[in-house]
């Protein structure tokens, strides 16, 4: 087994030292300074605030937002189903892009990691969609078996030109019946697949829903894990499974992600505990530590799935003032100027209810490059009603919201502990989604309310 992995992280060593956060320009500081009510400084706090700025790209729920490798853009989809692409940088002229998904749901969304040039679309019609930003166009669908139509999952290789989808059976069912999935590799040279594995278990009630999948830095692991508590490490050159493990509480996993030297992988349950688990020795627990106000509410509740949209909108408040992007200022249909209401969603939206009706998900946790510290989506109440508002410093609790608020939350992974809460507004903008680039030092917090927050950082 021990060799397994070695062959497959093909013994390169990581010096974290190439993937530090490099501070950004401190020109881009907004001239009137950070709004105190945004963001509430932790004692030894590693980063400062340098921006924040909120933009209005969609009309309904955001589902997926993720910046491109190189940082410079972001894509985010909608329950619409509508991507779009664009800039949050106040200088780029880079042209804003719409993707139409008429006829299928977008389940998943991710960026090539090599490049800036392609996004990949998993839907629920068993396709996964490649548009490429250079010609504006879908260049290429790729399709899985028709008994598993929810490419739900998308993981790419950051030095080879190819990706991971897993997908599985229709969860819309009427008898509510989980189906097995399947992993499949794709070559974007061959355009055609180059390795899958079936999850078909003996027991029927032994059969987990993979939650969360992610290719280490060479592209030859990939660590999946489902909500049963198993977590599985697969060697991608034979899609073969070389080591397996269950939590022992068999709480699902929102997300698992190796660590930055790949001797263990860091987990995320759905109660919030962040768990560090040893590659060299499966199964075991290294350290263990809760996440304060993780996971958040989920954006719709479970029983409003089947509701009428115009009911699941209804109680949305008013969307808040928010500027325009780059992109927005040369799109007359997408502007600030709409920002003040949000218009009743005119098409069955049920699939993407679902997607947000669960909590937590992949889409609330970021880890940074050197997976010192995670991001997420975090809902809390006033400090004075915490158990912490006696150890916070007076500062802090003076800057802080005073009722229920949802916000993004920096949490350090050696101790659980937060390093930064910001991004705040009202408990009923709930949050959808999160994203970290180190690239260009900054984090996105997406939110029902179809607004797309971009915050720049200076780690210091």
């Amino acid at each position: 087994m021990t060799n397994d992995i070695k062959a497959a992280a093909n013994g390169t060593h990581r010096s974290k030292q190439d993937n530090a956060l490099a501070p950004v320009n401190a020109t881009t500081m907004d001239q009137n300074g950070t709004n105190a009510t945004d963001t509430v400084p932790v004692e030894d706090e590693p980063f400062v605030v340098v921006s924040q700025d909120e933009y209005s790209e969609h009309a309904s729920a955001i589902t997926h937002a993720k910046f491109s490798a190189g940082g410079n853009l972001i894509a985010s989809c909608d329950m619409d189903n509508i991507v779009r692409i664009w800039s949050y940088k106040g200088q780029s002229t880079f042209n804003p892009l719409k993707i139409n998904n008429n006829a299928s749901c977008v389940l998943s969304m991710e960026w090539e990691a090599r490049a800036d040039r392609f996004l990949f679309l998993g839907t629920d019609m068993g396709t996964i969609r490649v548009f490429n930003v250079e010609s504006k166009s879908i260049v290429q669908e790729f399709s899985v078996e028709r008994k598993y139509p929810w490419v739900t999952q998308l993981s790419c290789s950051p030095v080879e030109p190819m990706f991971v989808g897993y997908a599985s059976g229709n969860k819309m069912t009427s008898d509510g019946s989980t189906q097995p999935g399947t992993l499949v590799a794709w070559s974007m040279k061959s355009m055609d697949s180059i390795g899958s594995f079936c999850f078909e278990p003996e027991n029927e009630n032994d059969y987990g829903n993979i939650n969360t999948i992610e290719l280490n830095h060479n592209g030859q692991m990939l660590v999946a894990a489902d909500d049963q508590g198993l977590m599985r490490i697969f060697d991608v050159r034979t899609m073969k499974s070389i080591m397996e493990w269950k939590d022992p509480s068999r709480r699902s996993s929102c997300i698992a992600q190796f660590s930055f030297d790949e001797n263990s992988i860091y987990s995320i349950d759905r109660s919030g505990q962040l768990t560090q688990w040893s590659i060299h020795k499966p199964g075991t627990s290294l350290s263990t530590h809760q996440l304060a106000d993780f996971p958040p509410p989920a954006a719709y509740p479970r029983k409003s799935v089947s509701a009428s949209v115009s009911n699941a909108t209804a109680a949305l408040p008013p969307r808040p003032t928010s500027n325009p992007s780059t992109s927005s200022l040369s799109r007359l249909s997408i502007s600030s100027n709409r920002s003040n209401r949000l218009p009743l969603i005119t098409t069955d939206d049920t699939i993407t209810q679902s997607l947000l009706s669960v909590t937590p998900r992949a889409q609330m946790v970021a880890f940074s490059a050197d997976t010192d510290f995670c991001l997420c989506a975090t809902a809390s109440r006033p400090l004075a009603s915490s158990s912490s508002s006696s150890s916070a410093s007076p500062s802090s609790s003076e800057d802080s919201p005073p009722s229920a608020t949802t916000q993004g939350t920096i949490y350090r992974v050696s101790d659980g502990q937060p390093s930064l809460r910001f991004g705040y507004q009202p408990m009923q903008q709930k949050l959808t989604t999160v994203d970290w680039t180190n690239a260009s030092n900054a984090c996105l917090l997406g939110s029902i309310d179809g607004s797309v927050k971009v915050t720049s950082l200076i780690k210091v």
